[in-house]
């Protein structure tokens, strides 16, 4: 949703109250019901891959980025890795209305490995501004895997997207 659309409807509530008291009320009712509280929408969405376990448990919309939570285990006997890029460029990325928008990765750990048993929770920033839309995808090495696919296997998750996935509470990263 537009700022200008927001700013719309934010008057009509306003105009829409009988009491100033009552106004502020509903327009901050809105507002918090509009942007989640500032919090990331919650998900359960999970995958499970020759195996690697990867859960999608949050996802919020901000002015200049997108955040994912999500929790990622390697329950096979080799190393995995999630974002194929310092191997053969990008290829971790959401895809929003054809475009899209790729993975800041963790300076730390560029390609997402993932080591033999080990377990991994935390959060992905994608970066640009993700428009009003129901659906966005999260791909994983493209969504198909790399090469060999045991070591860079590709996920594909439909990411469903309402109001309370769209945060007013700032950015990570600028």
């Amino acid at each position: 949703m537009s700022l200008s659309r927001i700013a719309v409807v934010a008057c009509a509530a306003l105009l829409a109250c009988s009491s100033p008291a009552h106004a502020e009320d509903e327009v901050k009712g809105f507002f918090g019901e509009l942007f989640n509280r500032g919090k990331p929408m919650e998900l359960k969405l999970t995958q499970r891959k020759d195996g690697m376990a990867l859960q999608i448990n949050s996802i919020q919309a901000k002015p200049s980025e997108t955040v994912v939570g999500f929790l990622a285990s390697n329950r096979g006997n080799h190393e995995i890795h999630l974002n194929e890029a310092a191997v053969n460029g990008q290829k971790t990325y959401l895809v929003v209305e054809g475009e899209r928008y790729y993975l800041v990765p963790p300076k730390d750990n560029n390609t997402l490995v993932l080591k033999a048993g080990e377990t991994i929770k935390g959060t992905l920033v994608f970066r640009g501004e993700v428009p009003d839309v129901k659906t966005v995808q999260l791909l994983f090495n493209e969504g198909k895997g790399g090469v060999p696919p045991e070591y860079f296997p590709g996920f594909t998750f439909d990411i469903p997207m309402t109001a309370a996935a769209y945060g007013d509470d700032g950015s990570k990263k600028k």
